[in-house]
């Protein structure tokens, strides 16, 4: 029987990266998609979207991984549309 701590350990000498911090790099890559590409959603329907319950949690999560939130990255962003 495999342990979780040894499959965690493997994950990360595989990914370079824990369990955790890599889903949270897939939500936040796919929110900055939802971001860009669906101007009709809020905030709150994007964090819904990909695993988010409570919108703050979505906006502190997002703000550390991005350094803004994500209303300020839709505004960065849309110039370039």
């Amino acid at each position: 029987k495999v342990s979780t701590k040894h499959d965690c350990l493997l994950f990360r000498k595989t990914i370079g990266l824990r369990p955790f911090e890599y889903v949270t790099k897939v939500r936040i890559r796919k929110a900055k998609a939802l971001l860009l590409n669906h101007p009709e959603l809020s905030v709150k329907e994007i964090g819904s979207q990909v695993g988010y319950e409570h919108t703050s949690y979505f906006i502190k999560v997002f703000k550390q991984q991005e350094q803004m939130t994500p209303n300020q990255f839709r505004q960065i962003h849309h110039r370039f549309l």
